[in-house]
């Protein structure tokens, strides 16, 4: 599964709940939390995959956002001044 593709699903689910901005910092927590992808790697390799393992997991998180579940609760840390909690 390409990971931007994964994004523009995001985005397809997501804007009408949440600002467009949003939408992307959720998404790159997530890859960042679950795949140790940054940023700078998700727009310096677009066609990035990961496996059917790995989406499915991406996918609970979309499910529970489109429920309006805190990304804090999902990814279960929140940062504070840097600092993890």
């Amino acid at each position: 599964m390409i990971l931007k593709t994964i994004q523009q699903l995001f985005h397809s689910e997501l804007d009408l709940l949440y600002d467009v901005k949003e939408v992307d910092h959720f998404f790159f927590m997530l890859c960042k939390a679950y795949f140790n992808i940054d940023r700078l790697t998700l727009a310096l390799s677009p066609e990035l995959n990961i496996s059917k393992a790995d989406g499915t997991t991406i996918f609970k998180a979309l499910s529970k956002l489109k429920l309006g579940k805190p990304i804090q609760y999902i990814l279960g840390v929140t940062t504070f001044f840097e600092m993890e909690f």
